[in-house]
């Protein structure tokens, strides 16, 4: 999802998000959000087939 989604699901600001998932980036050791994919589908998290496809 993009930030702008995330956001207005949330209720908060783009920045925030951004801020958050920064962070999160950060802790994870990941330069690129696909690193974070990567690792939440490998942990279980996520499943690859419920993923869309980005345009």
């Amino acid at each position: 999802y993009t930030s702008r989604e995330i956001a207005d699901q949330l209720g908060v600001s783009v920045k925030t998000i951004d801020l958050y998932r920064a962070r999160v980036m950060k802790r994870l050791g990941a330069d690129r959000l696909p690193d974070v994919t990567g690792l939440a589908i490998a942990a279980g998290l996520l499943n690859p087939l419920n993923l869309r496809k980005q345009n």
